[in-house]
């Protein structure tokens, strides 16, 4: 979702080709689109693979270098090869990672500089501002036409984005895939926070099969940081409404994605939903991805104090 959301696209079929990425031209899920071959031809003909890509982890997207002597512990885990492949025959097929390299990057200061830094810390903890994200899935049963759900309990997240899979793409279906987001019939969703309604103009009339859904479009480009600029992330309104349909709420005061600290909110954070035909067999599963300002502090014995769970 972050490569797909917040990247250019001359990004996207440059450098993270070499993470893997390719665009799809179709929905996802038909194994005649040029994003699921180029995908599978690296495994067609040597079996093995070699990618790089960065961590999408909250402190690593931080601008600032992080101070020495700290203890860092990653844990990757891979998804089960079930969730990992697209197929068209009943044969099982396996993903096995057979090694894992982690490159830093590291400065070494003049020995001045080092000695004012660490002056420095003996009067005050250095200080990140980072911005959290929180990322959690509510399933929607089959049959439903209305759902509403408690997203956040305490600090109010300055942004958040809404997606709906299939819950048996998102459990993991080798005929499937899990990054086919649609539409499923949106009548309505809303974000409520503290009482008050984002968007302020409700979405009451979303038609997305006689193409009404232009709002929404609008302002998943606007919060992502797209409008009135010479980038764009390269989704467009056809593959919105097929295969890429995310709503991307912006909560923050200045109503503005210029990265700046924002005030902290607490409160119960709600989202509602309203379908215009029943949600179908099986269910939907909702995916929140939940941006939060925080801060990370670590003092002169290397100590950190943080609401950042990573």
């Amino acid at each position: 979702m972050d490569i797909d959301l917040s990247t250019t696209q001359a990004v996207k079929d440059s450098y993270y080709t070499l993470a893997g990425y390719y665009k799809d031209t179709d929905v996802p899920n038909v194994h005649t689109g040029t994003g699921f071959i180029n995908r599978r031809s690296p495994f067609v003909t040597h079996h093995t693979c070699e990618y790089i890509s960065k961590l999408f982890v909250d402190i690593f997207n931080s601008e600032h270098y992080l101070i020495n002597n700290l203890d860092i512990d990653i844990e990757v885990t891979p998804n089960e090869s079930v969730f990992n492949f697209i197929t068209k025959d009943a044969n099982v097929y396996r993903f096995q990672l057979i090694s894992c390299k982690l490159y830093i990057k590291s400065l070494y200061l003049m020995d001045g500089l080092n000695l004012e830094l660490a002056a420095k810390l003996e009067l005050e903890p250095a200080r990140y501002s980072l911005q959290r994200s929180e990322m959690s899935s509510l399933q929607i049963a089959q049959g439903l036409q209305q759902f509403t759900a408690n997203l956040f309990h305490e600090q109010v997240p300055r942004s958040i984005i809404l997606a709906f899979v299939r819950y048996q793409s998102f459990i993991g279906n080798a005929t499937s895939s899990p990054f086919t987001f649609e539409h499923f019939d949106i009548k309505d969703i809303n974000i409520q926070v503290n009482g008050k309604r984002y968007p302020n103009i409700p979405y009451s009339d979303l038609d997305f099969a006689n193409n009404k859904f232009a709002r929404p479009f609008h302002d998943m480009q606007e919060n992502l940081g797209f409008l009135n600029t010479t980038e764009a992330n390269g989704i467009t309104m056809e593959q919105y409404k097929s295969y890429k349909c995310f709503f991307v709420f912006n909560l923050t005061n200045a109503q503005e994605n210029d990265g700046c600290f924002d005030l902290i909110k607490t409160g119960t954070t709600t989202a509602s939903v309203t379908f215009s035909t029943p949600v179908p067999a099986n269910g939907i599963q909702m995916i929140v991805y939940g941006s939060h300002d925080s801060l990370l502090l670590c003092d002169r014995n290397r100590v950190i104090t943080t609401d950042l769970t990573v």
